[in-house]
C-alpha cells in the first residue's frame, strides 16, 4: 500500500510538467518527443521530488479516486438552474456509435469537457488546452434521469458489460485462458473508470467487441496451440 501511495503521489506531482514536455508546451494531445526523452525526464523529475511535492501529490489522490467534485457541482446545478435532460446524454452515446465517422465525416469530436462545463457551472480545460475532463457516466445518468431513475442506465450498463464479458469468453471457448485475459481488459478499460463519459464507454466497448470477437473466434485456439502445443487440457466447458 505504501509503495502504491508513493507511486501515485509521485505521478500527481510530476504529471503537469511531464505532459508539457510530451506536447512541446503547445497544450495539445500530440506527442512531440521520443520515448527515451520521456523516460529520462520522468527519471530526473521523480528523483528530485522533495517532501513538499510528495505531500502535494498525496493530497490530490483522494479527489482523483473519488471523482466526486464535478458530480457535486452537477447536483448543485440540476435541476435548480438546468433541467434534467430526459435521456439526451445517453441518447448521444448511442447515436455516436450509430454514425461512424467514415460515413459521417462532419460528426463532432468527443470532448468530455464540453459536458462538464455545461452541467457543473464551472469552467474546465478542454481540447484546445490538451485536456478532456469528464463528468463520468454516473453523473451523466443523474443529469438525464434524476436521483432515482439514474440507477436504471447504470444497471443496464452493468448488464452490458456482463454480456460483453460472456461474449468474449464464448468466442474463445477453445482457449479460455486467452478469452479471460481479453475479457478482463475489456471490463477494466470500461467499468473501473467511473470518470469516463458514457459516449466513450459504449463506443469503446463496442469497438473492442467488433475487433476482438472475430479475432478470438478464429485465432485464439491457433495461438494457444502455438504457445502450448496440442495440449488444450486447460479448456473448461461453458455453461
Amino acid at each position: 500500500i505504501a509503495l502504491t501511495l508513493l507511486l501515485g503521489a509521485s505521478w500527481q506531482a510530476v504529471k503537469v510538467p511531464y505532459r508539457l514536455l510530451m506536447n512541446g508546451g503547445e497544450k495539445t494531445q500530440e506527442v512531440t518527443v521520443s520515448t527515451y526523452e520521456q523516460v529520462i525526464f520522468l527519471k530526473n523529475a521523480v528523483g528530485t521530488l522533495d517532501q513538499d511535492q510528495l505531500l502535494f501529490g498525496l493530497s490530490t489522490i483522494p479527489g482523483r479516486l473519488a471523482q466526486l467534485e464535478y458530480f457535486g457541482h452537477t447536483i448543485d446545478m440540476i435541476p435548480r438552474n438546468i433541467p434534467h435532460q430526459d435521456g439526451r446524454l445517453w441518447g448521444e452515446a448511442f447515436s455516436h456509435i450509430l454514425t461512424p465517422r467514415i460515413f459521417f465525416p462532419d460528426k463532432a469530436a468527443v470532448s468530455d469537457s464540453v459536458r462538464t462545463n455545461e452541467f457543473t457551472g464551472i469552467s474546465v480545460a478542454g481540447a484546445d488546452e490538451g485536456a478532456s475532463i469528464g463528468l463520468g457516466y454516473i453523473a451523466e445518468s443523474f443529469v438525464d434521469f434524476g436521483p432515482f431513475f439514474m440507477f436504471l442506465p447504470i444497471f443496464f450498463t452493468g448488464i452490458f458489460w456482463g454480456l460483453s464479458y460472456r461474449l468474449i469468453i464464448y468466442s474463445s471457448r477453445r482457449a479460455p485462458v486467452i478469452g479471460i485475459a481479453f475479457a478482463s481488459v475489456c471490463i477494466i478499460l470500461g467499468a473501473m473508470l467511473i470518470e469516463k463519459s458514457n459516449v466513450k464507454i459504449i463506443g469503446g466497448t463496442v469497438i473492442f467487441l467488433l475487433v476482438w470477437v472475430p479475432v478470438l473466434r478464429f485465432f485464439s485456439a491457433r495461438v494457444w496451440r502455438f504457445l502450448c502445443g496440442n495440449n488444450l487440457s486447460s479448456r473448461a466447458p461453458l455453461n
